[in-house]
């Protein structure tokens, strides 16, 4: 283990801490909003990115990396406000101690979701080799960035026309302008940067 491990760590006990103050109930409709949010932020990520990348005075990766996190807390606030109607309309009450301990353990599961999306997403970002390496190294960190890909595949029967997400991805960063668009970009830079975060998608999460 190293110091991301430790991190990563915390981050993971505030999540079970916070779960099981919330409840089993509340904590599930959390992991399910968060589920859904990251199945939908990847399968429409290609669609959001040539949408913005002509408005959007910034490099590609910066698009599909606000393209993922924009469609991400659109479908999980859009799900969590279904999800807290269900809950009020169905009259759920708390079991007690079973709801804090069922909330704790369920809010384990929404903090490796969510500290592997941010992991997932860190990879668009071009981070300092030290901080790749002590990712890379570390015990925890592969493995929640490992639950993204988990996730959307394991649903490829709800979006059988867009099955892996590496295609996405890669779909995604060759977005461009509109013809006729004044976003200028040094494209050399540009290209290089793709083709290494390409690189890593594909060691990371090639299939």
């Amino acid at each position: 283990m190293n110091i991301a491990d430790y991190i990563l760590l915390v981050l993971l006990l505030v999540a079970i801490f916070i779960g099981s103050k919330r409840g089993f109930f509340s904590a599930l409709l959390g992991v399910v909003s968060f589920i859904v949010g990251v199945i939908f932020s990847i399968n429409y990520v290609d669609w959001t990115t040539s949408k913005l990348v002509t408005h959007m005075k910034v490099s590609t990766i910066m698009v599909v990396f606000v393209s993922f996190i924009f469609m991400f807390v659109l479908v999980y606030i859009v799900a969590k406000l279904l999800g807290n109607l269900f809950y009020k309309v169905a009259s759920l009450r708390p079991l007690g101690n079973v709801d804090k301990i069922g909330g704790a353990v369920v809010g384990a599961f929404q903090g490796w979701i969510l500290i592997g999306f941010l992991l997932f997403l860190l990879v668009l970002l071009p981070l300092p080799d030290s901080i790749v390496a002590k990712l890379d190294s570390s015990f925890f960190a592969p493995a929640m960035r490992g639950v993204v890909p988990l996730i959307y595949e394991g649903t490829a029967f709800a979006h059988p026309q867009s099955p892996y997400l590496i295609d996405k991805i890669k779909d995604a960063l060759k977005a461009k302008p509109a013809e006729g668009s004044r976003r200028i970009i040094d494209s050399s830079s540009d290209d290089a940067n793709v083709k290494r975060i390409i690189d890593d998608m594909e060691h990371y999460f090639g299939r």
